[in-house]
Parts: C-alpha cells; sequence; structure tokens
C-alpha cells in the first residue's frame, strides 16, 4: 500500500484527491497547514506528498516544500503541488528543484492520477 500526504485546508479538495487516487489502494493521510503537515511528513515518510501552495498560517505550500526537500527524512519524498493561483501544469519557476510535478486547479482528474502515478 503505498501512502500519501495530502496537504490542503479544504476538505472538499481532499475528498476529491482521494476519491480519484482511491483505485490505486492507497492509504491517505491529511494535514490542513504547512507546519502540521512537514511534521506529519517526517514521522510517517510517505510515498507522496500532494501540496497545496496557498495554506492558512505561518508557512506556505513553498516554503513548506523547501522544509521537506531540504530534510533528511523527506528529501526522496516527491512532493505534486497545486495552487489556484498559477495556471498551466509546467512546474513555475519559483517552484524548480523544490516540487517533482505541479497541477493547477482546478484539476482534471484524470491528469491528477497520471502525474500521482508517475510519481509513486
Amino acid at each position: 500500500m503505498k501512502k500519501i500526504l495530502i496537504i490542503e485546508d479544504r476538505p472538499e479538495i481532499c475528498l476529491l484527491v482521494e476519491t480519484a487516487l482511491a483505485r490505486f489502494g492507497q492509504v491517505f493521510l491529511r494535514s490542513d497547514n504547512a507546519t502540521q503537515g512537514v511534521e506529519m511528513a517526517k514521522r510517517e515518510k510517505p510515498d507522496l506528498i500532494i501540496l497545496d501552495l496557498m495554506l492558512p498560517g505561518s508557512l506556505d505550500g513553498l516554503a513548506a516544500a523547501r522544509t521537506l526537500k531540504q530534510s533528511a527524512e523527506t528529501m526522496g519524498c516527491p512532493i505534486l503541488a497545486m495552487s489556484a493561483k498559477i495556471s498551466g501544469d509546467e512546474i513555475p519557476d519559483s517552484l524548480v528543484g523544490w516540487v517533482d510535478d505541479f497541477i493547477a486547479k482546478p484539476f482534471v482528474l484524470k491528469e491528477l492520477q497520471e502525474k500521482a502515478e508517475r510519481l509513486v
């Protein structure tokens, strides 16, 4: 079973991601903020992190991605970033080196499935 951590503050998006990826038989973990998500990733060592870039609190998604990629516990974990503020599905320049792939919201479920499958 692959373990996927979803760091997203909107429960309906989490549910949509889980529904889209359920056919892969994954175990899903959820965090609604980046600080808790980083701690959870270090503890649980997921096979994939799906990370919203716009998160409440003192740590945003970009800072979380940097922290995860610089930490020995999580640097090898692939990160699929998502955002409604950035269009297109290519990794934006500001995220290069910090995330492994990117998807814009609203996303097409099939595209999310393909990107997640490629990363895990």
